[in-house]
């Protein structure tokens, strides 16, 4: 019986296996750069059609055919398609060249029709110009809308992860924290084209970040003449907010520009209270906190064509910042019997001041070798804030809460300026077998910041010896990597190794620390198609998780008396090992699963003490990580008006502690979100939006969250033959998405509530003028590692 089995299984092998034919190739522009959105399907007669998308080098293949006629078909958004007739006798190979559509009307039907969502070998990406979310919005808000990405507090990141990088088509930003927040809320989304997710970034990225990469790819001109746009939005969610904005596209020859400018102005009321339960009594504050920002912001992108295999460009960004603040905060004491024993009221007013500059050099050369170049990258960042926080605390009688006990007035500041320098060179090599890609980086960074606490004594702010600081801090980085890309049988191959040499020093209060070290980053991706439009892949990386530089300079930052933050000269980088392993059935449902693993992560802690108030917040190394995720996502259209993006992910978060003062704690945890847009009329004039999303609750050493959601609504209509867009959206209709979380240190529980003012309404106007033809460019960067831990 065995036998007949073993016998029937290897013919069975033998007839799977007999005259399958692979057919593969390349589809570039006409300068070729490869073109990794575009759409390849493959039939032979009227059979079903196998369609797949390139990678992003431009390369796709399908397997299993059989010999016979077949119809290779490709289109791409602003490109003419393009129909190939093959008859197959063996494996077959094509290089197809796509030629710039100049046909407006054209370009807009195509737009309408391109998927939301494409999985490509090492990334998935998410396409804006077809979403009605990207209209009306910001950068930020719109990352929020998208399935697998999360923005909670002005923090990016994949699910389940901690803050992602973030680039800009392909050059990482170098702020963190609320800075970055406001660099993403000054960028428009309607300048978006596509956002990619790579939860595992391969050899050619910086190695910095455990947490993956958000590559935002903006809109950018593939036709000559003019394209142009400005808008205008106004926002109301307990007060109002302006916003007024423009980019210009243009290309003329050789040359061509994009720029765009952008200007925000209004405020927002963010509400905060933390409770601390101690063993006689309980410590609860509330935090009402209306702040106020304007914001303008500019970038100016040039490329010079010099010839049609060499291109020269550079670029030059312009930020700032003017931000200020009125705080209510209010702080009472409460015994266990319910008689209330302190009361203090504070009031507080900040203001901040920040701006960046960046600018750019490029050089790229294309060799007469197909597939082979150069590019030599330069790039400079400097950020520089100054914040001011002047608050008062006034002790009132317990019992007659009018009746005052004490007054005291305090003054903290603090400065920063940033300065980061880079080097990149970058080769792509195509031999007979492999493909290869090699480089090199080199940054610097300078640090300088000062940090200073005064008490009002006889009317003049006056320093304490101890509460003033500067601290400075260089670190310099060099960096080499390669990696290899083939095809063997139905398999394709990427590998890549990075090494990354460090050495940094840090000085504060006359104490020095240095340290340096050099670590190895492999990376590993493996794909295949399985059935009729099915593939599978698998990818690993290694990754480093360096602390932004504000949590290394040991100063005491003060919020009022009782609470401060400090950062740890000692706090080390940490390492995370990522696999992945996932399959994806016709670009519509994709089937993921992950591990995660890192040890010794840091994290802030909340250091409190029975008998005091006292609360120190100090980042430490002390987690141990293991997230284990199942990720689902499927792309339904059930009828022609409707395109529903659905997302469902359950994970469990194993994590320790190797503090005594704080216990491991596991658990697990879902998200879930719906993005679906409506077309309500046949000539696509009305469109609508209706998001929901669900956070489960969740643990971790870090704390518990409870669960939270929200229900976010949009509609638009296109007027003047779609050069006028109107569009009226909703977020968080429901005021649900409020975070609330408890954490437990040295046996106190703490609780926390924070609503960042999100139930929000936005009209938002805009007019689109020139030739509307446009064409999403990703062209890779200098600035990768560092410029994320500026803040």
């Amino acid at each position: 019986m065995k036998k007949i089995l073993s016998s029937g299984l290897l013919m069975l092998c033998a007839c799977l296996c007999y005259a399958q034919i692979r057919v593969s190739g390349k589809v570039t522009d006409s300068l070729g750069n490869p073109l990794s959105g575009a759409s390849i399907s493959i039939a032979a007669g009227a059979s079903l059609a196998l369609s797949t998308r390139p990678n992003a080098e431009g390369i796709f293949y399908f397997a299993g055919l059989h010999k016979g006629s077949y119809l290779l078909k490709i289109s791409e958004m602003g490109f003419v398609p393009k129909q190939i007739e093959l008859r197959l006798e063996r494996d077959t190979s094509v290089v197809i060249q796509m030629q710039y559509q100049t046909n407006q009307l054209e370009s807009v039907d195509v737009q309408f029709k391109r998927a939301l969502i494409e999985t490509l070998t090492d990334r998935r990406v998410f396409n804006a110009e077809g979403s009605a979310a990207a209209i009306g919005t910001d950068l930020l808000e719109l990352l929020a809308k998208i399935p697998g990405i999360q923005v909670k507090n002005g923090v990016v990141s994949l699910l389940g992860r901690g803050a992602a990088g973030i680039l800009v088509d392909g050059r990482q930003i170098s702020l963190t924290g609320d800075d970055l927040a406001e660099y993403l809320r000054s960028l428009s989304a309607s300048a978006i084209a596509k956002v990619e997710m790579i939860s595992n970034p391969p050899a050619g990225f910086d190695a910095q970040g455990s947490s993956g990469l958000v590559n935002i790819i903006l809109t950018k001109k593939s036709d000559e003449g003019l394209k142009s746009s400005v808008n205008s939005t106004f926002s109301k969610a307990t007060f109002t907010t302006l916003a007024l904005g423009g980019n210009l596209n243009y290309k003329k020859g050789k040359m061509s520009i994009n720029a765009s400018v952008n200007f925000r102005k209004g405020s927002l009321v963010p509400v905060s209270e933390s409770t601390v339960f101690y063993k006689s009594s309980s410590w609860n504050t509330i935090d009402r906190d209306r702040n106020y920002r304007t914001v303008p912001s500019g970038l100016v992108d040039l490329a010079y064509s010099v010839s049609g295999s060499t291109d020269i460009g550079a670029s030059l960004g312009r930020g700032s910042t003017d931000f200020h603040s009125t705080e209510v905060i209010r702080s009472r004491s409460t015994l266990t019997s319910g008689v209330i024993d302190q009361l203090i009221n504070s009031d507080a007013q900040a203001k901040m001041n920040s701006s960046y500059y960046a600018a750019g050099l490029f050089f790229k050369h294309r060799f007469k070798t197909k597939g082979n170049q150069i590019g030599f990258n330069a790039d400079y960042f400097s950020f520089n804030d100054d914040k001011k926080r002047n608050f008062d605390n006034t002790t009132f009688d317990p019992v007659n809460g009018s009746v005052p006990l004490d007054y005291a007035n305090f003054l903290s500041g603090s400065g920063q300026q940033i300065d980061l320098y880079t080097l990149r060179a970058d080769v792509e090599q195509a031999l007979p077998l492999v493909r290869l890609s090699y480089g090199g980086k080199l940054s610097l960074i300078r640090n300088n910041s000062s940090m200073s606490f005064l008490t009002l004594l006889k009317g003049t702010f006056s320093p304490e010896p101890d509460q003033f600081n500067t601290f400075s801090y260089k670190e310099n980085t060099s960096a080499v990597y390669a990696s290899a890309t083939a095809s063997v049988g139905d398999w394709d191959l990427q590998m890549g190794l990075r090494a990354e040499y460090t050495a940094n020093e840090g000085i504060s209060a006359g104490n020095i620390t240095k340290t340096d070290y050099i670590q190895f980053f492999p990376t590993l991706y493996l794909n295949r198609p399985t059935w009729t439009d099915s593939k599978i892949t698998f990818s690993y990386g290694r990754r480093i998780e360096r602390p932004p530089y504000r949590k290394l300079n040991p100063f005491r930052w003060y919020t009022n008396q009782f609470s401060f933050t400090e950062g740890n000269t000692f706090l080390s980088p940490f390492y995370t090992n990522n696999l992945e392993f996932s399959h994806n059935y016709k670009g519509l449902w994709n089937v993921g699963l992950s591990l995660s693993s890192s040890d010794d992560a840091y994290g802030d802690v909340n250091f409190t003490q029975e008998g005091s108030i006292l609360q120190v917040i100090r980042p430490m190394n002390f987690i141990g990580r293991k997230l284990y995720l199942i990720s689902n996502s499927i792309t339904l259209k059930p009828v022609s008006w409707l395109e529903s993006i659905n997302q469902v992910d359950v994970f469990y978060n194993r994590s320790t502690s190797s503090l005594q003062q704080v216990a491991d704690r596991s658990g697990s945890g879902a998200y879930l979100s719906s993005s679906n847009q409506l077309t309500l009329t046949a000539k696509k004039t009305w469109l609508a939006d209706l998001s929901l999303d669900y956070y489960s609750p969740t643990s971790n050493v870090l704390g518990r969250t409870k669960g939270r959601g929200g229900i976010d609504l949009g509609v638009r209509t296109f007027l003047a033959d779609k050069k006028i867009q109107v569009a009226l959206l909703a977020s968080d209709v429901l005021k649900t998405r409020a975070e609330k979380r408890e954490v437990v240190i040295n046996e106190i529980l703490q609780r926390y509530y924070n609503y960042n003012d999100s139930r929000q309404i936005r009209l938002n106007v805009r007019y689109n003028f020139g030739n509307q033809q446009i064409k999403a460019q990703d062209r890779k960067g200098g600035n990768e590692e560092e410029r994320r831990r500026s803040n």
